[in-house]
């Protein structure tokens, strides 16, 4: 695994190509993520409601949790303010917007408590028809699958796959579409690597960012179809220069892309050690120097613009 660990942090050689406009219904993007990365879609889709239309948590965290805390009454404050001050779009934004929230009860990094403060979060905007909280499985922290990973309840770094015959991927993908995904086959698409060195001023490194996302399009939305848009943001220690593409293979998304007709954006995070993110997390607290005015969980937030650049560019729609 050390040997592993050390080939994979090796820098590319190769440009990735860049992302290009494809079509993409503007009412079905949708973001999703898992422990850092899932604090980091609901900071992701607070932000930008008006056009982002659902959102997948797992093993997450409530919006601002990050920076004020977990009383659900001092997010939602300071929430509000941030609407009132143009940082965020208008609340009115999470209204009719579906929400999927997964969480295992043996869970021992994110404490099971949070998918129920997430789903008081999200209930002061939207009604509770549009929540689905899963949060009875005793599963550890990772996403689960219907057939691939470690025993649903055994901690399973690096990859955090869990075989828990249910599928997170297709729980969330069927929650957030408008109609679920049909038959789910082999992953026939593509996936391709894209240059994210654009979308951070050619720096993404001082932004705690690879210098390469990932990209998968199913045939069918590679011929012209009209498709949906789904982000997925990685956990800590579960970027490329960690486990390459092996998460993003193996966690079922790829072939419910393909039933559902849903091209997938998979950023990806690299450590700073310099702005205390050894880790390799998204940043849902503040670490790029950002914290006053929870300005990292803001339009403007140096990481979240930079992903809303990479949907403007695929979607073809401001954001």
């Amino acid at each position: 695994m050390a040997m592993l660990l050390l080939i994979l942090s090796f820098p590319s050689t190769h440009a990735a190509p860049t992302l290009t406009e494809m079509s993409v219904s503007p009412a079905t993007i949708v973001a999703s993520g898992f422990s850092s990365g899932g604090c980091f879609a609901t900071q992701f889709h607070t932000a930008f409601s008006a056009s982002v239309a659902g959102v997948g948590v797992f093993s997450g965290c409530p919006y601002l949790s990050g920076a004020v805390g977990f009383n659900v009454e001092d997010i939602l404050a300071a929430t509000r303010q941030l609407a009132a001050d143009q940082a965020i779009d208008p609340l009115e934004g999470l209204q009719g917007d579906q929400v999927y929230i997964f969480q295992g009860i043996q869970d021992p990094i994110v404490p099971w408590s949070n998918a129920a403060l997430i789903h008081s979060f999200y209930s002061e905007f939207t009604a509770e028809a549009d929540i689905e909280e899963k949060s009875d499985l005793e599963a550890t922290h990772g996403v689960p699958s219907d057939s691939y990973g470690c025993a649903c309840n055994t901690l399973c770094p690096y990859y955090y796959i869990n075989n828990c015959q249910y599928s997170g991927a297709q729980a969330v993908v069927s929650k957030t579409l408008p109609a679920p995904a049909g038959e789910v086959p082999r992953a026939q698409g593509r996936l391709t690597e894209f240059d994210q060195q654009e979308f951070y001023d050619g720096d993404a490194e001082n932004h705690s960012m690879e210098g390469e996302g990932f990209i998968y399009t199913p045939a069918r939305c590679a011929e012209g179809r009209q498709c949906h848009l789904h982000l997925h943001f990685h956990g800590c220690g579960m970027g490329s220069g960690w486990i390459g593409d092996s998460f993003i293979r193996n966690s079922g998304f790829l072939a419910v892309a393909d039933a559902s007709d849903m091209i997938l954006l998979f950023p990806q995070v690299r450590p700073l050690a310099s702005a205390g993110n050894g880790n390799g997390c998204w940043d849902w607290w503040g670490y790029l120097g950002e914290a006053q005015g929870h300005a990292f969980a803001t339009k403007a937030g140096r990481q979240m613009k930079g992903v809303a650049a990479m949907v403007e560019r695929v979607a073809g729609i401001p954001l």
